[in-house]
C-alpha cells in the first residue's frame, strides 16, 4: 500500500469540505423554513407568538378559549390551558418581555404569556382581535 499523495489528501479534504457545506445549508434552509411556517390565521384562531421552534396558538374549541403550544422539540408543547368566556377577561398587555422582540399579554387570570412583535406590532389589534375571539365564544 503506497502513501497518499498530497493531492489526493487534498482533494479528499476539498470533498470533506464541500459535504460540511452541504449539511449546513440544508440545516439553515430547514431552520428557516419552520421560522417563516405560520399558523393560518381564523375567525377561531390565531397565532400570538413565534420563534423558530415553537409558535403559540389562541383557538376557540367546545371547551373553550385554548392555548396551544406547538414546539419542534420533543416532548414539548401541546395544550397549556383551556378558558370559558366569563374566565377570558380582562385581556392586557401587562409588560414587555426580556428581549427586544417579544411583549407579555394577560387573558384572564393566564399571565405572562409572550407574544411577538413582529405578528403585533401595534398591541391594541393583538388586544381587538383577542377581544373578538373571545366574543365569538358560545
Amino acid at each position: 500500500m503506497t502513501e497518499p499523495s498530497g493531492w489526493e489528501i487534498l482533494a479528499s479534504l476539498s470533498t470533506f469540505g464541500q459535504f460540511l457545506i452541504a449539511c449546513w445549508v440544508g440545516w439553515y434552509g430547514y431552520r428557516k423554513y419552520l421560522s417563516d411556517e405560520h399558523i393560518e390565521p381564523s375567525e377561531d384562531r390565531i397565532e400570538i407568538f413565534s420563534t423558530a421552534k415553537q409558535t403559540t396558538e389562541l383557538r376557540i374549541s367546545e371547551n373553550g378559549l385554548e392555548c396551544i403550544i406547538h414546539d419542534i422539540r420533543e416532548g414539548r408543547g401541546g395544550l397549556q390551558w383551556t378558558l370559558a368566556k366569563a374566565d377570558a377577561t380582562p385581556i392586557e398587555i401587562t409588560a414587555v418581555a426580556s428581549s427586544s422582540k417579544a411583549g407579555r399579554i394577560r387573558i384572564g387570570p393566564r399571565k405572562g404569556w409572550l407574544y411577538s412583535y413582529k405578528l403585533w406590532p401595534e398591541k391594541e389589534k393583538l388586544i381587538e382581535r383577542l377581544e373578538n375571539l373571545v366574543r365569538q365564544m358560545d
